[in-house]
């Protein structure tokens, strides 16, 4: 019986992993809702183009954005980084 309790309590004391946060934009949202719909049916064969068209501009201006912001934090740790050497 202890063991068990013993078993738990190691169990129990173990930190919790921390969730991976995750930015939602509008267009994160616009996109998931597009594919739910999409995989209940929700659109007939001939507008499936239109879908697909509006999902691809949509998809490669998110991936913009997210390559700007990528570029913004590497320039910034980057002027840190030189900042320390200078000193």
């Amino acid at each position: 019986m202890s063991e068990q309790e013993n078993q738990v309590n190691q169990e129990t004391a173990e930190a919790p992993v921390a969730p991976q946060q995750r930015t939602v934009t509008a267009q994160t949202v616009l996109l998931s809702a597009v594919e739910l719909a999409q995989s209940r049916g929700a659109y007939r064969v001939n507008e499936m183009a239109l879908i697909t068209e509006a999902h691809r501009i949509v998809t490669s201006q998110e991936n913009a954005r997210l390559q700007a912001e990528a570029a913004a934090k590497g320039e910034s740790s980057e002027e840190g980084d030189v900042a320390e050497s200078s000193e």
